[in-house]
């Protein structure tokens, strides 16, 4: 999969990443509730973060992702606004 493999991949859409529309905001929430000391406690804390996210919580995940991605089908792959994003959704959502 990739911009240029066998599967399209719409070039710069972080909207498709779980790691960018998910999981380093759900970690940053964890790791800098009580700042890191330094280096080592940072790696603890991420790890922790990381290895204590719940199945429910992955599972909204990849539910919102399929939203996401029928949304870019939607928009024949082009860019959209927060606000398309969410009306493109509730319609799919509706649908």
């Amino acid at each position: 999969m990739g911009r240029y493999g066998p599967i399209r991949w719409p070039a710069r859409s972080p909207d498709l990443n779980p790691l960018d529309f998910f999981l380093w905001g759900y970690c940053k929430e964890k790791i800098y509730r009580q700042l890191p000391e330094d280096i080592e406690e940072l790696n603890d804390k991420l790890h922790y973060a990381i290895w204590s996210i719940e199945n429910e919580v992955m599972e909204q995940m990849q539910t919102n992702l399929l939203k996401r991605m029928r949304a870019c089908i939607t928009m024949d792959g082009g860019e959209y606004t927060s606000n398309i994003y969410y009306e493109k959704e509730e319609m799919l959502v509706n649908n």
